[in-house]
């Protein structure tokens, strides 16, 4: 579980570098640390080292994998970073708006 932490604090610290990257760096104020070109290049580097932590964290501890060493971490990491999905319900049936109108006039 120290694997998840680690890469999962790398994945936080990427989130707001890729919001920058894809919104513009220059759409925000200059501080007074402002880095330049550098700062670009630490960014693309922050994100590669991301990734390649994602991969190799992602292997198992130790080989051969058994039922009580199982390696969670992959299966965690895709379902975090996959997409929510989307519900959409059926329309209301009469039942249901019957049962919805008799609930709101009880309380």
């Amino acid at each position: 579980m120290v694997t998840a932490c680690i890469v999962l604090l790398y994945i936080s610290y990427a989130i707001p570098v890729t919001c920058l990257l894809i919104r513009g760096r220059d759409s925000i104020p200059h501080g007074p640390f402002w880095l330049g070109k550098f700062g670009l290049f630490a960014n693309i580097v922050l994100l590669l080292w991301t990734v390649f932590t994602l991969v190799m964290y992602s292997f198992p501890v130790v080989m051969p994998v058994l039922p009580g060493s199982e390696f969670l971490f992959p299966l965690l990491s895709v379902h975090l970073l996959s997409p929510p999905p989307i519900f959409v319900s059926p329309p209301p049936s009469s039942s249901t708006r019957l049962l919805y109108t008799s609930l709101h006039t009880i309380m």
